[in-house]
Order: C-alpha cells, then structure tokens, then sequence
C-alpha cells in the first residue's frame, strides 16, 4: 500500500491525525514558552535563560518517567482507542489551563501546565505506539512508523514556528490561544474515529504505586536483551535531540546573535530535517539491502559528524554585539558561515530521523501482543530517564561556567561510545 492510501485509511489515517495534533500542541506550548523565557521571564526572574530552558525541559519529561509504567499496564488492560479517546479529552482541559496561565504570566503556573501536558503525553505514549501493530499489517509497520515519526516532527515544526513567531506579537497570547483549543477539538474528534481494539491481557492487575510500577518496567526492559538494545539507541536519539531543540534559542541568542525568528529558523530546519530523514528511512533500507543492519550506526556517525561542525563554525562566529540582534533577513544574507551552520542543523536531524524508524519498529515487532504496550513503556521510562539525565548534565555544566557552545560539543561527542555499541551490535546480528 502507497503511504497516500495509508493515511487516508480510517484503520491508520485517524491515529495518524490524533498523533500528530498531540504533538502539534504540546510542541505549540512548550516552544512558546521556551521564546518567552528566552526573551523575557529569565531578565523578569534575574536568572540565566539557559538554567530556566533546562528545568523546563525537566518539567516536561519528569512525568514521563513516573507515569509511563502505570500507564502501559493501563494500556494492556483497557482497549486502547478507549485509553486514545480519554486521554484527549483530558489534553482539552488541561490546555484551557495552559491558556489561563498564559492569561494572567504566572511563571510557576506556565511551567506547572508544561508539567501536565508532559503526564498526559507520557499516558497516552505506550497507548499510541502499541496500537500500531493492531491496526497495520506487519508489512506496513515500517512504512506507519516512518510516517508517524515524519508526522510527529512535521507537527513540531508548525507548532515551533507558529509559537515562535507567534507569541511575542501584541496579541500574541490571544492568538496562542484559539489554535491551541482549536487543535484539541480536532484531536477529539479524530480519537473518536480510531478503529475499536480489543483487550490484551484481561487478567492483568494493575499497580498502581508507581515507583514500583516504573521499577517493573525498566526490569522488563533490562531482562529481555532483544528489547534493551532499540530501547537503548531510541532512549539516547530523544536524549541528545531534546538537548538540541533545548539549548538551540541560547545557541543563537548568544552565540549567533540572533533574534527568535533566526531560533524559529533553526527549529523549523531542525525538525523538517528529521521528518524528512523518518520518511525516507524505508528507501534506505530497501537500498541498503543486506546492509540495512548498519544503517543505526552510519546515521548517529552522521549526527556526531555535523554536531562537530556545527561547534566548529560556532567557535569561529564573530561575537553579537550587545543589543543588536540580528533578524532574519540579516541573518541568511550575513555570511556562509550562517548558511553552514544552518546545513549543519538539517543534516544532523535528518540523520536523526535515519536512525530511529527502524529502531521502533524493532521494538514492536519483537515485542509480545499481550505485553506490548509495557514494553513501549518501559521505552518511555528509559526516554524519560536519558532526557532527564541530558538535562540535569547541562544544568550542571552551565553552573560551572561551561558556555552552551561547550555543552553541544561534549554532547556531540557522547555519540562516540554509542556508535560502538551499535556497530558491535550489527557485528553480533550478522554474525549470529
């Protein structure tokens, strides 16, 4: 089947927008809040911008690594287009939240709504992935997940754009507003099309102390090595890429000199980048052929390459002059350098892309039916657990005095090590 006649199936084109438009909002408010603290909060609460994006970012995936677990035994025990269907009309809510927050400027109260849209994402993450073997043959589970993750970060970039650029205007807040509630309408009603799925695991109990539930999630992982090693390589890709789309307003703010449209630049770059490598990852695997194991490696040595790049043309930027920003017409016409850097970005994500469509479908179609959802959880426990860990190491190298240039490169280089482990990896597969 085409990927045109695979969306506009009800079995997958529904889930699909439902996704997508989750992703959409979440991405929606976080980057506008992200622009807000860049340009604004952190001068209000005489804090570094930086310091404030990475407990942001905190905030968001703290959730993730303690309700992941509570919710993949929820996902195995319930049908999931039911989970899929409560779980929107609990994003709708909470986004009227959010609005309020952004109403009255209350700092706590916007970092506490991110907080909110992280739990219900980290709920509906082990719900949304593992229906996906339920509702496409497994000759098209490819082919759904690089659309998946292709629509995943086409909706990032609108969300990041239109946030972006959208916030900081005079009636910035108001217009935040009717798209957020707009979309999660349309998030309703999309779940309410999601094809009905049947129970998995019906004499399942749940747990619901959820420190012991995550502890037996992360134990399931460890114990199944057919499972730990895609968990792993997807665990680290959300680890260094949510460092990038973290640290990329400061990158340009203070050393590009760039205003929030040049950011909104970089982000939107950053994200067609890896949708753009997801979609096409299926072609690369029908060219690979027999080499198709490899792919993993050679993509994270693509990332390591053009992060080191990126530090390098970085370095050798000429420093922003004080208060004089440069936009975003100054900013294209300006050098080659800012147009390197800018390929730099693309070429990173779309490596990044590359790499971990295949590493998901791995993960589900290893995965047992009656434990799946579970197994996608103890997937987003160790996600969470990796981002939150990428975070708290550059809060700490930010309080030693370590500039946001430094921390790429030192993250950059951590690709190294889990390039060998997926090299070995591929060795022991085809040696196998």
């Amino acid at each position: 089947m085409t990927s045109l006649k695979l969306l506009l199936s009800r079995r997958f084109g529904a889930m699909f927008a439902t996704m997508a438009l989750g992703a959409f909002n979440d991405n929606f408010y976080k980057n506008a809040l992200i622009i807000i603290t860049t340009y604004s909060l952190a001068a209000k609460m005489d804090m570094e911008a930086a310091t404030l994006l990475s407990f942001a970012g905190a905030a968001f995936i703290l959730p993730f690594f303690l309700c992941s677990g509570i919710a993949g035994e929820v996902a195995d025990r319930v049908p999931k287009h039911h989970m899929v269907r409560v779980l929107k009309v609990t994003e709708l809510v909470i986004v009227l939240l959010a609005i309020a927050a952004l109403m009255f400027q209350h700092t706590w109260s916007l970092f506490a709504t991110l907080f909110l849209l992280g739990m219900q994402a980290a709920v509906f993450g082990p719900a949304k992935y593992s229906i996906l073997p339920e509702l496409l043959k497994k000759e098209e589970l490819l082919q759904g997940n690089a659309m998946v993750e292709a629509g995943t970060f086409v909706s990032i970039l609108l969300g990041t754009l239109v946030g972006g650029l959208m916030i900081l205007r005079p009636n910035g807040i108001e217009i935040v507003s009717v798209v957020m509630i707009s979309a999660s309408l349309l998030g309703v009603w999309a779940a309410w099309r999601v094809p009905v799925t049947h129970i998995k695991s019906s004499g399942l109990k749940i747990n619901y102390n959820i420190f012991i539930s995550t502890w037996r999630m992360v134990r399931h992982a460890f114990e199944n090595h057919g499972l730990i090693f895609p968990i792993l390589g997807i665990s680290w890709f959300w680890a260094i890429g949510a460092t990038y789309l973290t640290q990329i307003p400061v990158f340009t703010k203070e050393i590009i000199g760039g205003d929030e449209k040049v950011v909104t630049l970089f982000n939107g770059v950053f994200t067609v980048g890896i949708a753009l490598g997801s979609f096409y990852c299926p072609l690369a695997i029908k060219w690979l052929g027999a080499r198709a194991k490899n792919l993993s490696a050679f993509a994270l040595s693509g990332v390591l390459l053009f992060g080191l790049d990126l530090c390098w043309v970085g370095y050798h930027a000429t420093p922003p002059e004080p208060d004089a920003l440069l936009g975003f017409i100054a900013y294209i016409t300006a050098s080659f350098s800012h147009l390197r850097l800018t390929l730099d970005l693309f070429l990173m994500a779309f490596c990044g892309g590359m790499f971990i469509v295949p590493l998901y479908t791995q993960l589900q179609v290893i995965s047992a039916e009656h434990e799946r959802a579970r197994t996608i959880a103890s997937n987003n426990v160790l996600n969470a657990f990796f981002i939150a860990t990428a975070s708290i190491l550059a809060a700490i190298l930010f309080s030693f005095g370590v500039n946001v240039l430094q921390v790429l490169f030192i993250f950059a280089l951590l690709n190294i090590p889990v390039i060998g482990v997926l090299t070995y990896s591929a060795y022991k597969k085809r040696v196998g």
